[in-house]
């Protein structure tokens, strides 16, 4: 039993990371679907990339961190790393986001703006 719990720590932190991961990865499906306005077929794609998206990394995770054992733990810390990305560097990332698009959308209006030299 004391073999088990040998170095749990690292894979609920690898875990949780790889569940910021996901969240990430999500976010960007988001926004690129927010950026497109998709019609029913695009959405469609957009739910199945982000969907293959989640379990690869995932997937790849729980291999690299676990040797491929689905513990509840990893599974949680997964859980609390999506939640957590989702809760606090999205609505950060997203504000930042469409700071940049206003700005350049100044900066291509000054930019096309005409300037007469006298």
């Amino acid at each position: 039993m004391l073999y088990a719990t040998i170095g749990q720590w690292r894979v609920f932190l690898f875990m949780a990371l790889a569940g910021a991961g996901a969240g990430c990865w999500y976010g960007l499906i988001l926004r690129a679907g927010r950026l497109m306005v998709p019609g029913p077929w695009l959405h469609a794609l957009l739910d199945l990339f982000s969907a293959l998206g989640i379990w690869i990394i995932l997937t790849w995770a729980l291999l690299a961190a676990n040797y491929g054992q689905p513990r509840a733990y990893a599974l949680a810390a997964a859980a609390l790393g999506f939640a957590a990305q989702r809760l606090t560097l999205a609505p950060l990332v997203s504000r930042i986001l469409r700071l940049l698009g206003r700005v350049s959308g100044w900066v291509v209006v000054a930019i096309s703006r005409p300037v007469w030299v006298k």
